[in-house]
């Protein structure tokens, strides 16, 4: 090999290496997965032009992680729960925001210091029923069957109730509603950012039914094995959104 040929390699390698570690880098670069639920007004889709309030905390979010170099996508497909809450458990850079918060879960997620939200769980009826209930007690004395969506921690904390009978097999809202209008059951349990928004937006003949019967924090979750960095960079601003103010002003415009 000639000299000039010696020197050209000796030249060469250590930009091939900057270059090398430069591409790694930018491929190692932490990145953030959104995910989206079947579940409005909470998301709507990227083709209907409203947006969804998480989505809209996702989008704040989003913004606050580029001004760290974190990068972030919010999924464009619908999942069920009980697989975004395997995806998150599993996938390090998965997170999910719109979370209840209960044992089971404690001891499978990371749970943000910042609760995006709050709801307040309700029922609704057939709007010609006249159904009196200002308490669990009140639906096990008439002996209404309540539905709730599968896999939920509303579901979970109907069970709970003593006497109450729950149908929690429906795997989403509009069977669950439907099966209201057509008197299959007498309510469905549920929140009532949803309630209210699905019963108008489908047009059922349903009401909500005035008592609460608790309301609670809803939070963004994270996998256990998020890298530390990511989850710091996430909760700043998180941290952020909430002192100026920018989470009221989302969730206020829903409920």
């Amino acid at each position: 090999m000639s000299l000039k040929n010696v020197l050209y390699i000796l030249c060469a390698t250590p930009l091939l290496a900057i270059s090398y570690f430069s591409n790694a880098s930018e491929q190692d670069a932490p990145k953030l997965t959104m995910l989206m639920q079947n579940s409005q007004p909470k998301y709507f889709l990227p083709n209907d032009p409203r947006k969804g309030l998480c989505v809209e905390i996702y989008q704040a979010l989003a913004e606050r992680l580029k001004a760290q170099q974190v990068d972030s996508k919010i999924t464009s497909k619908f999942l069920p729960i009980k697989r975004i809450l395997k995806s998150v458990e599993i996938n390090s850079n998965h997170i999910f925001c719109g979370a209840g918060r209960n044992a089971e879960r404690e001891k499978r997620f990371i749970y943000s210091e910042t609760a995006v939200y709050h709801v307040s769980n309700v029922v609704a009826s057939h709007k010609n029923k006249t159904f009196q209930i200002n308490s669990f007690d009140d639906i096990k004395d008439q002996q209404l069957v309540v539905g709730a969506l599968y896999g939920t921690s509303s579901a979970a904390f109907v069970k709970k109730q003593t006497g109450v009978r729950i149908n929690d097999s429906f795997l989403d809202l509009k069977t669950g509603l439907k099966a209201v209008r057509n008197e299959r059951i007498a309510l469905f349990y549920y929140h009532d950012l949803g309630l209210n928004f699905l019963i108008k937006d489908w047009q059922l003949p349903l009401k909500v039914v005035s008592h609460k019967f608790r309301t609670v924090p809803q939070w963004i979750i994270y996998s256990k094995r998020i890298d530390p960095n990511l989850h710091k960079a996430s909760e700043q601003a998180l941290k952020g959104m909430e002192k100026e103010g920018v989470i009221e002003e989302i969730w206020t415009r829903y409920f």
